[in-house]
């Protein structure tokens, strides 16, 4: 069993510190049209300072079977992101042009969730041998809060998609493999599994879908010096699940959010590796 407990800061970068400015769009939620922000730097914010508690254990009560647990809060004060807008700037008819947003210390994080790994090993037959392993996390809680206002918890929803360390947060995720190993051969099957999230900023869905894909790699080792490997990632072609607030000009035009799903279809590829 282990405990450990550390403390930490982030100073400023040069340019949420400095007097530059950077260009970008954004979406008017309330009209849905694009529009100019202009995020200046601002030389009066604090660092952020971070304080980190994990609580776990890694056992192995037999010759062929690991389990571990881990429990984790991190709690990040003075959080630096975008601040409130300090210029609005409208044309002639009323439509907006561009808005300057300075950086800004906004409040704090304070997330904890926990992670589970184990392996369990059959024993060998002629038919080879047969391993199950799996790392698994759950997020219990994520909330961001503000001065002034009641803090936002992000866990299993998107409400902190815009906010910094934001996004959209299912509780689950984990990864399963079955591995078999016979001679020279070596066989892995894999599920990578992602949760489903309640949808909070678009009216158009109240939850995103959980997704799973399954990858295959098989290797052969019976050549001196080579390895021969071959694998086909996305097995069956799936494609990550809507999200309405990834679409029709809303942050991107993908219909799914990229910072949790990278979709390429189904993929293969072969290949070796030569050792000296």
């Amino acid at each position: 069993m282990y405990t450990s407990y550390s403390r930490g800061f982030r100073a400023p970068t040069f340019v949420e510190n400095s007097k530059s400015q950077t260009l970008g769009i954004q979406v008017d939620q309330a009209s849905g049209q694009n529009y100019t922000s202009i995020t200046e730097g601002n030389p009066n914010l604090a660092p952020e300072r971070t304080r980190n508690l994990n609580i776990g254990f890694q056992l192995a009560p037999t010759r062929t079977t690991d389990i571990g647990f881990d429990w984790y809060k991190i709690r990040v004060d003075n959080v630096i992101g975008q601040g409130s807008p300090s210029q609005t700037v409208l044309d002639a008819n009323g439509n907006l042009l561009y808005k300057v947003i300075p950086y800004a210390n906004l409040g704090y994080l304070d997330t904890n969730g926990f992670e589970g790994t184990f392996r369990q090993a059959l024993p060998t037959t002629t038919a080879g041998t047969f391993t199950l392993s799996g790392d698994w996390a759950y997020v219990n809680s994520f909330k961001i809060g503000s001065p002034g206002k009641a803090p936002v918890n992000g866990a299993g929803n998107n409400y902190t998609l815009t906010q910094p360390f934001g996004g959209s947060f299912p509780r689950w995720k984990g990864n399963t493999t079955v591995d078999w190993s016979y001679h020279k051969f070596d066989a892995a099957l894999t599920w990578q599994f992602t949760g489903p999230y309640a949808q909070n900023l678009s009216p158009a869905t109240s939850k995103v879908g959980s997704y799973s894909q399954f990858n295959l790699m098989v290797t052969y080792t019976g050549f001196k010096h080579w390895t021969i490997f071959g694998g086909i990632d996305n097995i069956f072609n799936r494609t990550p699940p809507y999200d309405p607030i990834f679409a029709n000009g809303t942050l991107d035009q993908n219909g799914y959010d990229q910072s949790i799903y990278s979709y390429i279809g189904r993929f293969a590829q072969v290949g070796a590796t030569y050792k000296f």
